[in-house]
């Protein structure tokens, strides 16, 4: 799970940070964009093994995680079916629609700053609308 998590925190999560930089030239925004769409197809193509989650065969930290990262795509103008990444559009889907993510997303909505805690299994996770979490 670690190395899953460092390759989408370095390869997508840091590239969508690089194409977020204030006066980036837009050469260089496209140069990071096609980055992150190369990224983005090669988590596509991991995804098509069959797997339902990230790691380990049951929802983790690291689906958080991701879910997390892929809900950022639209602040950079990314669209998961226009890469095409279509096994990884349907795996963000399925993540979105649990319900634990449902209750965190809607007290996050409900209340910008504040914090909500996602259960997975014995692990417990907390989000805070901010950068990393679109509210």
């Amino acid at each position: 799970m670690d190395q899953f998590v460092i390759n989408v925190a370095t390869n997508v999560n840091v590239t969508i940070d690089d194409i977020l930089v204030p006066l980036l030239p837009p050469a260089t925004q496209e140069l990071f964009r096609n980055r992150l769409i190369t990224a983005l197809q090669t988590l596509d193509t991991d995804f098509q093994d069959g797997r339902l989650f990230a790691t380990e065969g049951v929802f983790t930290i690291a689906d958080i995680y991701l879910y997390a990262v892929l809900k950022r795509l639209p602040s950079v103008q990314v669209n998961l079916l226009a890469i095409p990444a279509v096994v990884l559009e349907a795996y963000y889907l399925r993540i979105q629609a649990r319900e634990d993510i449902t209750r965190a997303e809607a007290r996050l909505s409900s209340a910008p700053g504040t914090t909500a805690v996602v259960e997975v299994g014995s692990s417990t996770s907390t989000f805070k609308c901010g950068p990393w979490v679109v509210c």
